[in-house]
């Protein structure tokens, strides 16, 4: 695992971030991180200080992802997090306020730089789902981490002009 570099031993990009929302026996804010392992085209997400096998995700099944800075949203939960997230990317800024207005009345929370992936789960692949990192000072070259993955994956652009 890459500490300080961007690339872990066999050459997969790898960088640290800190959880938000969207992935199961994850604690808020615990540090994580994510490796591209290209020989398998997928992503590998494990908690840093853990033996546990990592969560596994197809770049195939990635249809969004991207930075956002000074994500607002609300902390009543997971699923307002993830609505607002989804709704954020897919739909613009619009969709994030749509997304988020189900954790009304809950605790506001502002997220300073934040790596959001949006995908389709294999159980499901008509349902869209959001993993929310928090972009923190261990997430060393995280600009060249999600640009490579954008070229990997089924990711859309963030501002789509179709009809």
């Amino acid at each position: 695992m890459a500490i300080f570099r961007k690339k872990d031993a066999t050459g997969n990009l790898e960088c640290n971030f800190a959880y938000m929302s969207g992935l199961s026996n994850y604690e808020y804010k615990a540090a994580t991180s994510i490796k591209q392992n290209d020989s398998q085209a997928r992503l590998e997400i494990r908690k840093r200080a853990s033996n546990e096998e990592p969560l596994l995700l197809n770049y195939s099944q990635i249809i969004a992802c991207g930075v956002v800075q000074n994500l607002k949203i609300e902390k009543d939960g997971n699923n307002a997090v993830s609505s607002a997230v989804i709704g954020g990317l897919i739909l613009g800024p619009i969709g994030a306020i749509v997304g988020g207005m189900s954790g009304v009345g809950s605790k506001g929370v502002t997220i300073p730089k934040c790596f959001i992936i949006n995908y389709r789960p294999t159980d499901n692949p008509n349902d869209t789902k959001a993993i929310l990192l928090e972009i923190v000072g261990a997430s060393l070259h995280w600009d060249v981490f999600v640009e490579t993955l954008k070229t990997k994956t089924n990711a859309l652009p963030q501002q789509s002009k179709q009809l």
